[in-house]
């Protein structure tokens, strides 16, 4: 092998010579096991599965509603006047899970007088914790997560399980509307592509019903950021049947000092890079199929680390960069994929052909 790469470079076929050895082994020349350990000692892996035993309950009702509170005196009311207010013909439960409030949640929350309202109160967590006690003590046959800082439409609950009874979906989903944190109404961001059903679910927990069994054995890992991703990479391929309405049944609230807005600079970012990695350990523990669309969602994953990382110190962002482009060339066959969307090529020219400052240049202007 090393014979036949030193005729080809001394013959001047330097292109040949890049297509058959230097991607393949170019990420040898990088110290993978001392970037690992920078990245480490940066931010802990925890290295949490989302796979877990438990014995879930029977569906007494139709629908619980889950709502992880911390912190949440600002909103927490507005939250549960428009849970409790629900116009529907279907049964539900409100679940509210105190996270180890120290502000005056849990004392409003004891002020509350609804039948449909439980509280569950907990030490802290962190939000992955919190869901995962609302569902391992949910008693409905669909889950429907709100955020406490969040509202719901009066018709959300109605609109979504009527389409999931109709159909036989296992997650109906529906559009949403950002909301000031001072209640301001903002644009409605619906489905693109419904009319035709070419459409791309958002990969968050909230704005839609999920059938609880979608759960058996999972819950959201706890202690990574960015615990949402377990949504699409792992509930929503166990679907059998997804669909979507055009109805707004979520207000999301944009909160400047929510874990998003937040996580500029902050070392946990890196969590975007480890969850990736125990997510794809899992989803094959659990049979699921490495499909294209999960490659693309990995593609798009690398852009969505590289903001996230931006204003972390220069070496761990290359760190970051040769971590993640390890991971998908030895997890995923990189060169069976023909991408005709020219931006997923590009990404995937990016992995393939590792250079940081590449990586920097394409994903600083788009």
């Amino acid at each position: 092998m090393n014979k036949a790469k030193k005729i080809i470079r001394h013959l001047g076929l330097y292109k040949l010579w890049f297509f058959l050895f230097e991607r393949k082994y170019q990420l040898d020349w990088i110290d993978l096991k001392n970037t690992k350990i920078e990245l480490e000692e940066y931010c802990h892996n925890v290295k949490a599965s989302c796979i877990h035993d438990y014995t879930m309950n029977t569906n007494e009702l139709k629908a619980s509603i889950i709502v992880p509170a911390y912190n949440a005196e600002s909103y927490i009311k507005c939250c549960l006047n428009s849970l409790i207010s629900q116009e529907t013909v279907y049964s539900y439960e409100i679940i509210v899970v105190n996270d180890g409030s120290t502000d005056c949640t849990l004392e409003l929350l004891s002020h509350v007088k609804s039948d449909k309202l439980r509280i569950i109160d907990k030490p802290n967590g962190g939000i992955s914790s919190a869901r995962n006690a609302g569902v391992m003590n949910a008693l409905g046959e669909y889950l429907i997560f709100c955020d406490a800082d969040d509202c719901m439409d009066v018709g959300a609950v109605q609109h979504l399980i009527e389409k999931a009874e109709q159909t036989d979906a296992d997650i109906v989903e529906g559009s949403f509307r950002y909301i000031s944190e001072n209640g301001r109404v903002g644009r409605v961001v619906k489905h693109k592509g419904i009319k035709r059903k070419i459409v791309n679910s958002f990969g968050v927990p909230w704005g839609k019903c999920m059938r609880k069994s979608l759960f058996q054995g999972i819950c959201f890992p706890e202690g990574y950021w960015f615990e949402d991703s377990i949504i699409h990479q792992i509930i929503l391929p166990r679907a059998n049947k997804i669909e979507w309405i055009e109805d707004v049944v979520y207000y999301y609230r944009t909160n400047s000092n929510g874990a998003t807005s937040s996580s500029a600079g902050n070392p946990k970012s890196i969590d975007s890079l480890w969850i990736s990695i125990s997510l794809l350990e899992d989803r094959r523990k659990l049979g699921l199929n490495d499909t294209v669309d999960y490659y693309l969602y990995m593609l798009n994953m690398l852009r969505l680390g590289f903001h996230r990382t931006e204003l972390l110190p220069e070496k761990i962002r290359r760190d970051f960069y040769y971590e993640y482009a390890a991971f998908l060339n030895s997890n995923f066959e990189t060169r069976k994929f023909g991408l005709r969307d020219l931006d997923f090529t590009n990404m995937q020219g990016l992995i393939t052909n590792v250079s940081y400052s590449k990586y920097c240049e394409y994903f600083s202007r788009t």
